[in-house]
């Protein structure tokens, strides 16, 4: 600002803007401590249901598994925790990487909630003895062989008020037999001429 006297309308103007500059500031501060004690209620309720990270690297672990996980016949009855297994490294605040069998089909990282530390029973007589349960063996998939060419699975014939309709269950060279598909008469026969279903 220039050493010039200002007149009366312009320091009125100055005024004015000086005022409303002071509003802003003080809406800001307002604004911020709101953010800042609402940051720390989120944080709070948040941090009630965080678990403690108490594992480190070798600590044999208990693995919790959710419902979506566990497939199958009598999957109701399966235990929901299974190990123990291994730490093998730590991965940010509040994630692990496990030493998991192949077989589970599983991405090896897990959160710390699902975790809980495997402590041996203090009632064994014997240490040496293998008495933890529940095995991980009971998560074992079937493992099915891919097919070494197209062939036919299984044949159904579908009544519908339009009339008969044959379905074929096909499974493609290369492909696991669960992951056949059915297919109409017609298009089986375009698809497939190899295989003699007309």
């Amino acid at each position: 600002m220039s050493d010039q006297p200002l007149s009366g309308k312009e320091e009125e103007e100055y005024i004015r803007a000086q005022k409303f500059l002071e509003r802003v500031r003080k809406i800001h501060t307002e604004v911020e401590a709101q953010l800042k004690c609402s940051q720390q209620r989120y944080k709070a309720l948040h941090d009630k249901h965080r678990v403690p990270c108490n594992f480190k690297e070798c600590d044999l672990v208990w693995l919790h598994l959710v419902n979506e996980r566990l497939t199958g016949d009598g999957k109701k009855l399966k235990p929901i925790r299974y190990g123990p297994f291994k730490i093998i490294k730590q991965i940010g605040d509040n994630a692990f990487q496990l030493e998991l069998p192949p077989y589970m089909h599983m991405y090896s990282v897990i959160n710390a909630e699902n975790l809980k530390l495997f402590e041996p029973s203090l009632l064994d007589d014997d240490p040496e003895e293998d008495t933890r349960l529940p095995s991980v063996d009971a998560l074992r998939i079937e493992q099915e062989d891919p097919l070494y060419e197209d062939c036919l699975l299984e044949q159904k014939v579908r009544e519908t008020r339009h009339g008969k309709y044959e379905y074929f269950c096909i499974g493609r060279k290369g492909q696991l037999p669960s992951k056949s598909k059915w297919y109409i008469r017609d298009k089986a026969i375009i698809e497939f001429p190899h295989l003699n279903l007309a």
